[in-house]
């Protein structure tokens, strides 16, 4: 996973005048420690784009004790209507420790069962859990359909992780399955 650089400056204004600034009020916290930071609005909207809920970002500040600092965003606030970012929250790791991130599923494939029987892909988990050394956080992980027929499914612990990371929830949970169209649904439309 490529790190991306997040600028960032310890805060002493108050969150209204910043916001008037252009800045986006932040903290960055860790066990034992919570800093009130912000960043250009800008900077961190451009820094978040395409970035995904397991994307490290390295901290750039003229503060030691935020500079070159990573860590994992947690929480965004966004304002209701203009959708547009008020808070964040970072939550800080050291390069020797693991983190638990949530990484994205890309599902390849298409599954027999939808192709060949008429079913339907249940996708029941969009992300998992996993524990690993921030270096080794992937993009996402890859889950091939293809063999998938009606009935069938792929559990969390089936899944091939990359070397070094972690499942960190519980493996027996399905990740996506093939159902058959609900006879319920089919019986309903004849009676229309």
């Amino acid at each position: 996973m490529k790190i991306i650089e997040l600028p960032v400056e310890e805060r002493v204004d108050d969150v209204r005048s910043l916001r008037k600034l252009g800045y986006i009020p932040g903290v960055a916290y860790r066990k034992g420690e919570n800093i009130k930071i912000s960043s250009k609005l800008n900077d961190f909207v451009k820094a978040c784009k395409g970035s995904t809920t397991a994307q490290i970002f390295r901290l750039v500040s003229s503060n030691p004790k935020l500079d070159s600092r990573l860590g994992v965003i947690k929480e965004i606030q966004v304002e209701h209507l203009k959708k547009s970012p008020l808070h964040f929250d970072i939550q800080l790791v050291a390069q020797e420790e693991k983190v638990e991130v949530e990484v994205p599923v890309k599902f390849v494939g298409e599954a027999i069962g939808v192709k060949n029987s008429g079913g339907i892909l249940a996708i029941l988990k969009h992300s998992i859990l996993l524990r690993c050394f921030p270096m080794n956080v992937p993009d996402y992980i890859e889950v091939n359909i293809s063999e998938l027929d009606i009935g069938d499914s792929i559990h969390i612990g089936e899944i091939k992780l990359p070397e070094g990371v972690e499942y960190a929830e519980n493996l027996d949970d399905p990740v996506v399955s093939v159902v058959k169209e609900a006879e319920e649904t089919n019986e309903q439309q004849t009676e229309s």
